[in-house]
């Protein structure tokens, strides 16, 4: 009878690898030889291997098959063996029917009501799990009404069982105040670490926030990186975005580094953190530690911005005024300046209110731009203040009031912002707000020289004469915001977000 074996040895004559010509081994037919043997052997191994496989499924139990037979694809297979395995008190199983019910998977309706009622049955099967998502349908009111009194009890229930989610529900209720939990720091901070000692990440994230923060326990940057570290492994996003940060600001006994701050930022921009989407897009733009990548920078920010981060929606504006990564589009650099600006971005705001104020690509509108540059002003931005201050002193779109005005052009002096110096000397020169008076003038000037900037350097030579500007930046910019930053530039120059958990 044929078999596989025999069909393989066949190929050669009964006494194996010898040339037939000579009646001599030849090292050719040695090759093929053992090559067909080696073979046999791994189609005799395979054959061997699929028919264990089938015993020792056979051999398993109902839950066991069922998830064979869903990995599968075989969804009514699967099913019919979870009903089975649950007929014989497997929680497991009744889990899994419980999932199916929730999501409306596998063939069965969706109907959370039923969901509960086979979590429900886990739990008395003795399952902490089921007690945990009990908790959690409680919670939301899913399948049962909201009882946030009941979903205590579960998750506490659950806890005792070491069942590490509801350790952290537990120390969230305990940050936050729930239902009769009162507000209690050094509870959650416990909460968090029993569940982190038992390897939970979000138990592991949660307690470096604390560590961070100061809240439940002594604030300590090397325990939070320690604890965020061990959560970023596990690959928690948050934990990914908090440890790029740590590496940015070399924060924990992290050195500060921007190429070891990327792979974290990645795996949290991968999973849709906005701060690292956007952190990823500057670097991309900057081009420091990786290739400079213009259309990815405006990918990442474009994500970041539908997710409502203000800074990345302050540089996805001037990436469209500028014509980064993308077409130019003044239209929507002024809307997305306006989404910024919306969510207090100070630089955004002095972008829109240059162009309000010039009537580009938005209406003019002097009394709005001149909101706008308080706005800014108001939130600690250099350019901001030195516009609004120029407006209080000319009475632009407001009205006049030259102490108030002097007050914040001299804030933006003391920023050592060059234009501010410029535009000072100017006032002085001219008498806007203030008596004349050159050499003051000429100070101001000489201040600004000295920083850098090229016009108050041919103001002292005498090659150009004083002129009023329209803004602090001037009207003959190409760009829409008035300025030559570039989304780089500007993004060095906005704050830091905080590290802790938001």
């Amino acid at each position: 009878m044929f078999s596989v074996h025999s069909g393989i040895c066949g190929l050669f004559p009964a006494g194996g690898p010898i040339d037939g010509r000579n009646g001599q081994f030849s090292p050719i037919s040695i090759m093929k030889f053992h090559y067909f043997a080696l073979l046999s052997a791994v189609l005799l191994t395979m054959t061997n291997c699929s028919d264990q496989d089938k015993a020792d499924e056979a051999a398993a139990s109902p839950y066991e098959q069922a998830s064979a037979a869903e990995s599968r694809g075989e969804g009514a297979n699967a099913l019919t063996l979870y009903k089975q395995a649950a007929e014989q008190g497997d929680a497991r199983a009744m889990l899994k029917l419980g999932e199916f019910a929730l999501k409306g998977a596998q063939g069965v309706e969706k109907n959370p009501a039923a969901a509960v009622e086979w979590y429900t049955k886990a739990s008395r099967a003795g399952s902490p799990r089921a007690l945990h998502l009990l908790g959690l349908c409680a919670d939301t009111g899913t399948g049962m009404k909201k009882d946030p009194e009941k979903a205590l009890d579960f998750w506490r229930r659950a806890a005792k069982e070491g069942e590490s989610p509801s350790m952290v529900m537990l120390g969230l209720a305990c940050a936050r105040g729930y239902a009769s939990q009162a507000r209690d720091d050094e509870a959650a901070a416990r909460y968090y670490r029993q569940a982190a000692e038992r390897g939970s990440a979000d138990g592991c994230f949660n307690l470096a926030a604390c560590h961070d923060t100061g809240r439940g326990v002594p604030k300590d940057q090397k325990e939070a990186v320690r604890w965020a570290r061990q959560a970023a492994e596990q690959g928690h996003p948050m934990a990914n975005d908090f440890m790029g940060k740590a590496y940015t600001l070399g924060y924990g006994g992290c050195e500060r580094s921007e190429q070891a701050a990327l792979p974290f930022y990645r795996k949290a921009a991968g999973a849709g953190v906005p701060d690292s989407l956007c952190a990823l897009g500057k670097m991309a733009l900057a081009g420091r530690v990786m290739k400079a990548d213009p259309p990815l920078a405006f990918r990442c920010l474009s994500d970041a911005a539908k997710r409502g981060h203000a800074e990345a929606l302050c540089l996805l504006g001037m990436c469209y005024d500028t014509g980064t990564g993308t077409q130019k589009n003044a239209a929507k650099a002024v809307e997305a300046w306006k989404q910024a600006a919306d969510r207090k971005n100070a630089r955004a705001a002095c972008y829109l209110g240059r162009c309000v104020a010039r009537g580009h690509a938005v209406k003019k509108d002097e009394a709005l731009a001149t909101k706008l540059f308080a706005l800014a002003a108001s939130l600690g931005d250099a350019e901001g203040c030195l516009e609004y201050g120029l407006r209080l002193l000319r009475g632009t779109g407001c009205e006049a009031d030259s102490e108030k005005g002097r007050e914040f052009v001299a804030r933006a002096c003391r920023a050592n912002l060059p234009q501010a110096w410029l535009e000072l000397g100017r006032c002085h020169m001219d008498g806007i707000g203030m008596a004349k008076d050159a050499e003051k003038a000429r100070t101001c000037w000489e201040h600004a020289a000295k920083a850098g900037n090229e016009e108050a350097a041919r103001l002292l030579a005498g090659e150009k004469a004083p002129q009023e500007a329209g803004t602090a930046s001037g009207g003959g910019k190409e760009s829409a915001a008035g300025t030559d930053e570039t989304p780089d530039s500007a993004g060095k120059r906005s704050p830091r977000r905080g590290s802790s958990r938001k």
